[in-house]
């Protein structure tokens, strides 16, 4: 083999690697954009997530000072019109026992006065 055709073997292999080179680099190159692009659509998904979280957390929280008012309101308005069921069956109890009363005031009564017209 004579040094032209080892150049030229050498110069072969070396534009075949440097073609690959470059190919790859392309690649590489274009595999990159791609994933920016990816990364910029991710990043701009997230943004617009954050903005209707932070809506919704806001109109929640707009919710919750609402029912924490009708809460606060309740629980103010509770003791007037609650009664406990041993304090309504004690109040029963005492105007039955007061009527038992006039009842019995009112059979003596009708007993002494109708016994006197016969």
């Amino acid at each position: 083999m004579t040094l032209g055709e080892v150049l030229s073997i050498f110069g072969a292999i070396a534009v075949i690697v440097g073609g690959a080179w470059v190919l790859l680099a392309i690649a590489g190159r274009q595999f990159d954009k791609r994933l920016d692009e990816r990364f910029a659509a991710m990043e701009l998904a997230r943004q617009e997530g954050r903005r209707t979280w932070d809506e919704r957390f806001k109109g929640m929280e707009g919710r919750l000072g609402v029912q924490e008012r009708d809460l606060s309101g309740l629980v103010r308005t509770l003791p007037i019109h609650y009664v406990r069921r041993e304090d309504a069956i004690r109040g029963d109890v005492q105007v039955n026992a007061k009527l038992d009363a006039i009842n019995e005031r009112l059979d003596r009564w009708l007993d002494r006065w109708g016994q006197g017209a016969k």
